[in-house]
């Protein structure tokens, strides 16, 4: 087990049931027509990613370049996720719809 994670294999098994979670529900979305609710799906999905990846270079001893574009593109990812939530808030009339 310990090396399972201070080679950072950990974070790949991480990885690859991030990303099968992500097929299986991102074709449920989509086959029920929930596209925009499918887009912040899969924005929250890359930011775990990108916070995964980071973690992996992380145990793997890699730079703080590597890790530094990973958690910048988990940030992006994030903000994305947060815009098209309060998009699908405003478009269902949820409360920010009143204060715009």
């Amino acid at each position: 087990m310990e090396e399972l994670i201070r080679s950072g294999q950990i974070a790949d098994i991480i990885l690859v049931v991030l990303a099968a979670e992500t097929a299986i529900l991102g074709v449920y979305l989509w086959r029920k027509g929930q596209g925009r609710m499918l887009m912040s799906f899969l924005a929250s999905s890359l930011s775990g990613g990108a916070l995964v990846l980071a973690f992996r270079e992380v145990l793997r001893g890699s730079g703080w370049l590597f890790v530094a574009i990973y958690l910048a593109a988990a940030l992006l990812a994030h903000l994305a996720d947060i815009a098209l939530r309060l998009l699908l808030a405003r478009q269902a009339g949820g409360p920010s719809s009143k204060d715009a």
